[in-house]
């Protein structure tokens, strides 16, 4: 990652999940594809940024999109049925909702995740920090 007056660190990648209504079809398969999402609307959270429509290949790009402007609103959003997600495994363990199903999304490239600090006059601690972020976050 480069960020003009960032320092970065990459933790670990994550995978992508994909996130659908209970109720529809797609949430009773035990994986899906770009493709299985893009085929209806695709709802995007401009909070978390990170699903945009350029995570999908051109060729399969989503056609239609519902934009929101936070989690509760992206799970509410599919919950009712106005399109699917794509998310971070994380989501899935930490934003539970029972009109919600998460699968795996098999052909999205993993999320980097990065802990970041101030080029300028960094603290003196960081390396530590960085240390117990990895030791934190563990192999993956």
């Amino acid at each position: 990652m480069d960020t003009p007056g960032l320092v970065t660190e990459l933790l670990f990648t994550e995978p992508r999940v994909a996130a659908v209504p209970s109720d529809d079809p797609l949430a009773a398969r035990a994986s899906l594809t770009l493709a299985d999402l893009a085929a209806g609307p695709v709802v995007l959270n401009t909070v978390s940024g990170l699903t945009t429509p350029d995570l999908w290949p051109e060729e399969i790009r989503p056609t239609a999109t519902v934009t929101v402007a936070n989690t509760d609103d992206w799970l509410t959003a599919i919950a009712a049925g106005r399109g699917t997600g794509a998310s971070v495994a994380s989501t899935a363990q930490t934003h539970a909702h029972r009109g919600v199903t998460y699968r795996p999304l098999t052909d999205a490239p993993s999320a980097p995740v990065f802990l970041a600090w101030r080029s300028a006059s960094p603290h003196p601690a960081v390396r530590q920090l960085v240390a117990l972020a990895r030791a934190v976050a563990g192999p993956r």
